[in-house]
């Protein structure tokens, strides 16, 4: 929630001095930063639908598209390895 208040802000501060460019780039920054951060935690929340239904390829390729936007993204690397494993450990048994 903490991303959507500084979001508000350089709104706020762009009303104030619309002519600034500065803060302009600052709020069209934080926008873009908060669209990745709710796209990369829809695209997560996928990955896991998906690896409950077992399509591991689709959820794996979900978590390396959240993880191009957010590299530091512990929740995304936490479920593609865990899905990874999981299809290791598939093919092991089932192959």
């Amino acid at each position: 929630m903490a991303g959507y208040r500084k979001i508000s802000l350089a709104e706020m501060a762009a009303r104030i001095d619309p002519g600034s460019r500065e803060i302009a780039a600052i709020a069209r920054k934080a926008r873009l930063v908060a669209s990745a951060c709710s796209v990369g935690n829809d695209l997560c929340n996928r990955a896991a639908c998906r690896s409950k239904l077992g399509q591991w390829e689709k959820a794996i390729e979900d978590c390396n598209v959240v993880l191009n936007l957010r590299p530091k993204y512990s929740k995304a690397r936490l479920r593609r390895l865990i899905i990874l494993t999981r299809l290791d450990d598939h093919v092991w048994v089932g192959g």
